[in-house]
Order: C-alpha cells, then sequence, then structure tokens
C-alpha cells in the first residue's frame, strides 16, 4: 500500500515477491470456497520438499509445477463433482470440459514428478563386517536347528 511503512505499490501487487506463485494462489487464484485447495497444494510441496531437502534452483520449479498441476486437478475433481462426468449433447453422451482438461493435468503433474526423478533408490547396507559381527535373532534366542 502506497504511503505505508514496509508495503509499496498497489494492493495485490506480486512485483519483488519472492515467492509470487504462493501469493497468487492464496490471495487471487481461488474463490473462498475452494481455498481448501491451497492447503491441499502446500501439502503437496511440503512432502515434495521433504523428499528433496535442499532443492536446485530447477528442482524447485519442477516442484511448483507438479503442486500446481495438483491444485488444477483438484479443482478439476470439484467440478465434476458438482456436475458429473458426462452430459447429454446431440443424442450422445458426452464427457465434461473438466472431464476433458483432467488427463493434461495428471500429465503435466507427472511430468515435473519425472523431472524430479522417481528412480529407485538404493537401500543403505550395513557393512558385511557388522552384519557378520552381529549374531541372528535365532542364534540369540537358541533356536538353531
Amino acid at each position: 500500500m502506497a504511503g505505508q511503512k514496509g508495503k509499496s505499490g498497489p494492493p495485490g501487487n506480486l512485483n519483488g515477491s519472492r515467492h509470487p506463485w504462493r501469493s497468487f494462489w492464496k490471495r487471487r487464484a481461488l474463490r473462498p470456497a475452494d481455498r481448501w485447495i491451497a492447503v491441499e497444494a502446500a501439502r503437496y510441496r511440503d512432502d515434495l520438499l521433504r523428499d528433496r531437502p535442499d532443492p536446485t534452483e530447477a528442482e524447485s520449479r519442477a516442484i511448483e509445477l507438479a503442486s500446481e498441476a495438483k491444485a488444477c486437478r483438484l479443482l478439476i475433481w470439484r467440478s465434476i463433482q458438482e456436475t458429473g462426468f458426462t452430459e447429454q449433447r446431440d443424442g450422445g453422451l458426452r464427457l465434461v470440459p473438466a472431464a476433458e482438461a483432467l488427463p493434461k493435468f495428471i500429465g503435466a503433474e507427472l511430468g515435473a514428478l519425472k523431472l524430479l526423478g522417481l528412480e529407485r533408490r538404493a537401500r543403505v547396507i550395513d557393512p558385511i563386517r557388522q552384519l557378520l559381527d552381529e549374531p541372528d535373532e535365532e542364534e540369540a534366542h537358541g533356536q538353531i536347528a
């Protein structure tokens, strides 16, 4: 707000914001009835950040894209819940436009997750020496055949 210390520009100005997409999702993108989606997207983002604790800039952008795609996917599911999955049109049954858009956002989310890497990770195994030195549970209980 102009004229107030610590606030600059008109209300809703996102210039110079460190994370403008977060502010956008919290303040402008959603109707008041759909604000719960921002919470779910933030949870999803936090879960992905927990998986990648120190992300690079590219990984941060992929996480952002995945969380935005999830928010859009949740909005679509809400719309489908309200209107239905199909509609009667031109003498036949067709998908509603929201249902037609759903695969695009699922693909966008999966694409962002693939950029982050969903490959299998090797499990950390104790050194062989430590495994050989520790007795098995059966040996410890005297149940050796």
